[in-house]
């Protein structure tokens, strides 16, 4: 008798989330795919699943994955400009000071070199914690063939992402995005490194300028402006997230982010 499996609702919620940035952040790269989701019947997930009967024919059975998973709507505190609260205070939307790593998503399909998202209490640019990430850049030439069809496994790993859900809608329009970023490890190559953030929502894919990381063991901040330009580009955020490359170059360490705000 076969059996029916139904996944977590976060996990389900980080399945579509990391299906959608997927569709928008990899939809240049040969090696891209998206599976199909069924959107239902009924407000339920329909899904071509291994059905609880004998029988040669799968078969679409719905499957009831419970509420999904919510969190407050995310907000930038504001500071006192003086006294030793002012000191104390970070403000920043997404801080990790709760010591968690809730609702980030797998990398998309062609930006691997950055894994196990977890937090950190060292370095940080502000507060208790940050996001720590190992590293694993590898090097590619015009040998590897990236960004055709038969391209090298190493291609995937030029460049690292990670991304964060947003449960509860929100407007970035008219504001600039920020994050900090610090890589450790051995020194860097000397062609550039670079950084950017992303948003996806309403508007789809919304990426910003690569700004260079320096070298190894300072903060370097990250911005994106999204424009007002009477589309609302940045309406309906779902997704928020920091992009590094090496082009091509090899480094193995870690990269720490920290300080995600708008202002």
């Amino acid at each position: 008798m076969k059996s029916v499996t139904a996944p977590s609702p976060n996990r389900s919620l980080a399945t579509l989330l990391s299906a959608v940035m997927l569709a928008g952040a990899c939809a240049d790269d040969p090696a891209a795919s998206v599976g199909r989701v069924d959107a239902g019947v009924g407000g339920m997930d329909t899904r071509e699943i291994d059905a609880p009967f004998e029988g040669p024919t799968d078969v679409n059975v719905p499957l009831d994955l419970g509420p999904p998973p919510t969190e407050p709507p995310l907000t930038v505190p504001t500071c006192p400009t003086a006294g030793n609260a002012g000191a104390s205070c970070c403000a920043s939307a997404l801080g990790f000071e709760d010591g968690s790593t809730s609702h980030f998503l797998p990398p998309a399909c062609c930006r691997m070199a950055l894994s196990k998202p977890q937090v950190s209490s060292m370095p940080t640019a502000c507060g208790g914690w940050a996001l720590r990430l190992d590293a694993d850049f590898q090097a590619t030439d015009a040998s590897s063939l990236c960004d055709q069809p038969d391209q090298a496994p190493s291609c995937a790993f030029r460049e690292g992402e990670v991304s964060r859900g947003v449960l509860a809608a929100l407007d970035l329009t008219a504001l600039t995005v920020s994050a900090m970023v610090y890589l450790d490890g051995p020194a860097l190559p000397a062609a550039p490194v670079s950084a950017k953030l992303f948003v996806l929502g309403r508007g789809g894919l919304i990426e910003g300028t690569a700004q260079a990381l320096p070298r190894i063991g300072v903060w370097t901040r990250i911005d994106l402006r999204i424009a007002d330009d009477g589309t609302f580009p940045g309406a309906d955020i779902r997704v928020i997230g920091v992009r590094i490359a090496f082009h091509g170059q090899a480094w193995t360490g870690r990269a720490y982010i920290d300080e995600i705000t708008w202002r």
